[in-house]
Parts: C-alpha cells; sequence; structure tokens
C-alpha cells in the first residue's frame, strides 16, 4: 500500500466534471461503480499519470474506499503534475 494517495490539485479546464462539458456523465460514471452503485474505483486525470482527477475528487472523495481512507490516514498530495 502506498503511503500517498495522488489528487491533481487544481480542476482541469477540459474536465469532464465541468458543467459545459458536453459528455454524458451517468455513461462515465458507470463505468466506476458497481452493480449495487457503489463506487468502486477513482477516475485518474487526464493531464497526470496517475493523480486522481480534482472534479472527481470534488464530488465523490467521501464515496469510494480509496478517498476516505487516504483523508483518514492522511496519505492526500495534491499534485501539480501534468504531462501535456
Amino acid at each position: 500500500m502506498a503511503d500517498v494517495f495522488k489528487v491533481r490539485r487544481k480542476r482541469c479546464p477540459t474536465c469532464i466534471y465541468n458543467p459545459d462539458c458536453p459528455l454524458d456523465l451517468a455513461a462515465l460514471e458507470r463505468a466506476v461503480t458497481d452493480s449495487f452503485g457503489s463506487i468502486t474505483g477513482w477516475r485518474v486525470c487526464h493531464h497526470t499519470e496517475d493523480a486522481c482527477c480534482r472534479g472527481f475528487w470534488d464530488l465523490y472523495k467521501n464515496d469510494f474506499t480509496m478517498g476516505r481512507m487516504a483523508q483518514m490516514f492522511g496519505w492526500v498530495e495534491f499534485t501539480d503534475e501534468d504531462i501535456l
């Protein structure tokens, strides 16, 4: 288990969680939920190698196991990583 969970510091201008995003967010969310509607993973920001998407984090940080654990144990590390 890693001792840090990376989260993008700021939301990207092209984040799928921005209000003006034309994508079907409900369909995208089904990709990270199980048949009972529980969130089983997280979205990696498309500007990073491995950091959680800030839009996802803002909405769901308390709704998925790793998000709750990272907050509880102080593992959250906000990053400015940008591979683009």
